[in-house]
């Protein structure tokens, strides 16, 4: 047993590197303006709720199928075709238990010890986590300010390594909310292409589009289709966070390598939940009044920050930006517990997101009259920073 407690302490040990991440993601109780996670506050589609409700009625409590109810599987390719002109069969769907899941299967099939993941750095925080529990080695790839955040091919290329095996794409990105163009989608194939990388392809935050930006999958571009896995779920659009359903599509010839983690993993995905996500892709879709929502918080959003002089790159999708906070003489750790703990306001840290210490990520899913009291009392509390208040 002392053998086995080591192991599992080394593995904490690693996963956490030192950096307290728990402290983030649990926010304390009181009247805390929350402006740190991605969980929507919109509730779900009322058709959405009816359905789980008739799903329960109707006693569809029981297993599904592993790779997910074949009527969701069905309709989940055939939203792949009209809104991503992407051609997968319902065979190639995988239904999971959230993207979260979709991302541990893919990343635990295809790498082994010592292979390469790249991804962009800032980066979605459990993404080197996931990458290390499979037994890969993050790579990662600074994205910057002056590029607006996007991934460059050149930084890509330049990282790799024959140990490089998997290139992570995230579009619209969390947390930098950027949205990568068709040149710099090509870009990036080409170097998968020439230098033989998987892709993987997260597009959860797909619909949550601003400033006319579009959303383009690596997958569409020539000679991808083979080499990309795609992941997506029902969080974001549908403000489904607690049902944890999400969905990867693969070639064929992939499926088969992630039902072996897949099936003994969670045997299948909640069968209610399935139900409620098949209502999502077939009812009434609000998803232009959801993005009108979180747009006009975004915006109070931006123009809090820039009356504060906080500098931040304008994020074009998501629910994150972003902000530069090195003007506060403090580091991202020091800066967020001291905004908690003195003004009862949560943001996350950047050097638990990213290699950088002076940077935060803020998101905008409380309504407005929220926001703008956190943003009142993150303005008094970077104010007294800057008198000297230390």
């Amino acid at each position: 047993m002392s053998e086995l407690t080591a192991r599992l302490t080394d593995r904490l040990r690693a996963q956490k590197s030192g950096r307290g991440t728990d402290a983030y993601l649990v926010i304390p109780p009181g009247d805390i303006v929350s402006l740190s996670v991605g969980d929507p506050d919109l509730p779900p589609p009322p058709h959405v709720i009816r359905a789980a409700h008739e799903a329960l009625d109707a006693g569809r409590t029981r297993y599904t199928h592993w790779q997910g109810l074949r009527e969701l599987r069905v309709a989940l390719a055939d939203k792949l075709r009209r809104e991503n002109a992407l051609d997968y069969s319902p065979d190639e769907v995988i239904v999971t238990v959230g993207a979260e899941e979709a991302l541990y299967v893919a990343l635990t099939a295809l790498i082994g010890p010592g292979d390469d993941v790249l991804m962009a750095d800032p980066y979605f925080h459990a993404l080197p986590k996931l990458v290390t529990l499979a037994g890969g080695t993050p790579v990662f790839v600074p994205v910057r300010e002056t590029d607006e955040f996007a991934l460059r091919a050149d930084e890509v290329e330049r990282r790799v390594s024959p140990r490089a095996k998997i290139l992570i794409v995230v579009t619209p990105n969390n947390p930098t909310g950027a949205v990568l163009d068709a040149d710099a989608l090509e870009a990036l194939a080409d170097v998968a292409r020439r230098r033989n990388l998987i892709v993987i392809s997260d597009e959860i935050y797909e619909r949550m589009l601003y400033d006319g930006a579009r959303h383009l999958s690596i997958a569409g571009f020539p000679g991808m289709r083979e080499r990309t896995i795609v992941i997506n779920g029902f969080s974001k659009s549908y403000s489904m966070t607690g049902f944890r359903l999400g969905y990867l599509a693969a070639p064929a010839e992939m499926v088969e390598a992630l039902q072996a983690l897949k099936e003994p993993l969670s045997i299948c995905t909640t069968s209610v939940s399935q139900w409620a996500g098949l209502a999502a892709l077939t009812g009434p879709q609000d998803t232009a009044e959801r993005v009108k929502t979180y747009d006009e918080r975004r915006r109070v959003l931006m123009d809090g920050l820039t009356a504060m002089g906080i500098p931040f790159v304008r994020p074009r999708g998501g629910f994150f930006l972003i902000a530069n906070i090195s003007t506060t003489g403090l580091g991202s750790l020091e800066f967020c517990r001291r905004l908690l703990a003195e003004a009862q306001v949560a943001v996350f840290p950047g050097a638990l997101t990213s290699s950088r210490d002076d940077a935060i990520r803020v998101s905008w899913l409380v309504p407005v009259d929220r926001l703008r009291e956190g943003l009142r009392r993150m303005q008094q509390f970077v104010e007294r920073l800057r008198a000297g208040a230390r």
